[in-house]
């Protein structure tokens, strides 16, 4: 073997050591870990198993105001009743959140901006139910006009159609009639036309026989 094999080798071999090396550590650290969290964890259980509320109080008064306040005095009873402790109090809250926990021994009540919201609330609601309303009524009013004046309007069409009719029944009447009279004034044209021949003749004649005479 040459020296440039061998110092391949010694090479190869020095890498080798140290990748060993890394993951011994590697495990180490992971194991160090692991002692910890179960260290943690076995704290966090031991401080379970023996957590206790020590008070040397004959009873609690709970006096509390906000949106939490609530949540709070449940936090506080649930110690109480655990320790066998009395409380007793009063929590005043925002509206609508007196819900969020139920408490037996504190008492809740809501601020007076609830029965203010609460009145604008039935404020708003009356003035939308009487817009509401308004709008019906406009909407029924102008619903009715529009039906009287279609009414209007068809009265108005018979009508016209009606006056139409009469109209050209009068134009057909005076028509019939006016050929009437041009009948008979043609007629009577042409009798007084004999009338007045016969007449003229029977004058001709007459004054005819005198001059002969």
């Amino acid at each position: 073997m040459g020296k440039g094999q061998e110092r391949g080798e010694r090479e190869r071999e020095r890498e080798r050591e140290r990748e060993r090396e890394r993951r011994d550590k590697r495990e180490e650290r992971r194991e160090k870990r692991r002692e910890k969290r179960e260290e943690r964890r076995e704290k966090s259980t031991e401080k379970k198993e023996q957590k206790e509320y020590p008070f040397s109080l004959a009873s609690i008064l709970v006096i509390g105001a906000g949106k939490a306040s609530v949540a709070m005095a449940q936090g506080v009873e649930e110690v109480c009743v655990r320790t066998g402790l009395p409380i007793t109090g009063h929590v005043v809250t925002k509206y609508h959140h007196s819900k969020s926990g139920t408490l037996r021994y504190v008492t809740v009540s809501e601020g007076l901006l609830a029965e203010r919201e609460r009145e604008r609330k039935e404020k708003k609601e009356k003035k939308e139910k009487k817009e509401k309303k308004e709008k019906k009524e406009k909407k029924e009013k102008k619903e009715k006009k529009e039906k009287k004046k279609k009414k209007e309007r068809e009265r108005e069409e018979r009508e016209r159609r009606d006056r139409e009719k009469r109209e050209e029944r009068g134009r057909e009447k005076k028509g019939t009639m006016q050929e009437g009279i041009r009948y008979r004034t043609k007629n009577a044209s042409r009798c007084f036309r004999s009338l007045a021949c016969f007449v003229c003749l029977f004058v001709c004649l007459f004054v005819a026989r005198f001059c002969v005479r």
